[in-house]
């Protein structure tokens, strides 16, 4: 708990010292929660399960500081500290870049940064860039996604902007892909419609190319798409992944995400089999193909009070995971949360042989 602290310190102090500048600005936060577990005795793939609950707790301390040292020069640097169960400490950098206004239509940045390519809310296949989407957890809200190191070139002409991208494969890298990774966007706007290609290539598989869309129709209502054409996880064939939503605003202030994602690096029907008799095929994650994902938030007239429920359903094997929670904002900085997570599905389903059926979370985070 020491180490944490002094990380804390340290990051806060460098952040306090840059916000001394009339063009630099810095926050932070810190988090605990405590989370339960109940494992599933039932299933076949866990050694020596027992059907108990196991408790364990996270302490997350963050901050970030920026610089602007004129209009055309932008530092920006970001830490995070997590300490899991008391013993197990993690220091990481999130983000540490430097980005510069080369001249009006072109900019040029190096270093580790967290980017965005993909549209999709829960699954985002064209985010070749980004963080993995983690649909019970789309938002991300403890900070714990990483950015991709990299060296990348933006060049502006009217609504339209294209994207060079070096990047180190690292913790953003698809499963089966290994080295040093190229990739572009074209970004522009047809008739209202945001449109992207995306292309990009690993040293060591063959190029990944498609696209995404994005609408926004009146004050109310957004549809989206993405869709990438890569190697499977064999590497041997060709494959698919897309994603395909929309998101309505009611005029009671409820929002609604409807998806449909098909990840092109999950199991077929006879993967999962072999899975289910032992076997693991190679770069192969633990996850079916085809899934419906739904979110719905709906926040009370001062928005202290945020419920939010999320619900997936996979399509291959009738599986659910139903993610219910709730946030109460108390002060703009202080904010008190409980979540819970729940698996259920048939008998060939993920959910019996996952290592846990329910999981809850109860933290709290303050913000400065």
């Amino acid at each position: 708990m020491r180490s944490v602290i002094w990380s804390v310190i340290a990051i806060i102090g460098i952040a306090d010292a840059a916000s001394a500048q009339s063009a630099s600005a810095y926050r932070g936060k810190v988090a605990f929660e405590t989370n339960v577990e109940q494992s599933n005795a039932s299933s076949p793939l866990v050694r020596a399960a027992r059907d108990s609950w196991d408790i364990g707790t996270l302490f997350v301390a963050a901050a970030d500081a920026s610089w602007e040292p004129s209009a055309r020069l932008r530092v920006f640097g970001g830490g995070i500290a997590t300490l899991s169960d008391a013993r197990h400490l993690k220091v990481r950098v999130r983000e540490a870049y430097v980005r510069a206004s080369v001249i009006s239509w072109m900019d040029a940045e190096a270093g580790k940064r967290l980017v965005r390519w993909g549209v999709g809310y829960g699954f985002s296949p064209t985010g070749v860039l980004d963080p993995p989407r983690n649909p019970t957890d789309p938002n991300d809200r403890l900070g714990l996604n990483e950015g991709q190191t990299l060296a990348r070139v933006d060049v502006f002409r009217g609504p339209a902007s294209v994207t060079i991208a070096g990047s180190l494969a690292g913790a953003n890298a698809a499963p089966e892909s290994a080295g040093r990774l190229v990739a572009a966007r074209l970004r522009t706007v047809v008739r209202g419609v945001e449109v992207a290609l995306v292309g990009s290539a690993y040293q060591s598989a063959r190029p990944s190319y498609g696209g995404n869309l994005t609408h926004v129709l009146g004050k109310r209502l957004e549809w989206h798409a993405e869709l990438l054409a890569h190697d499977a996880p064999s590497g041997r064939r060709r494959t698919l992944s897309a994603v395909a939503g929309v998101q309505y605003t009611f005029r009671a202030g409820t929002n609604v995400v409807v998806e449909y994602h098909r990840n092109g690096r999950g199991l077929s029907g006879a993967e999962w089999t072999a899975i289910t008799l032992g076997e693991r095929p190679a770069g192969a994650s633990v996850a079916r193909r085809q899934s419906l994902f739904l979110r719905a938030v709906h926040p009370d007239t001062r928005e202290r009070i945020l419920p939010e429920l999320i619900v997936i359903a996979n399509l291959d094997d009738g599986g659910w995971t139903v993610v219910p929670g709730i946030t109460w904002t108390a002060h703009r900085r202080f904010q008190v949360y409980a979540r819970a997570k729940r698996l259920t599905g048939g008998l060939r389903s993920i959910a019996v042989y996952a290592p846990w059926t329910t999981a809850c979370v109860i933290g709290a985070s303050v913000r400065f």
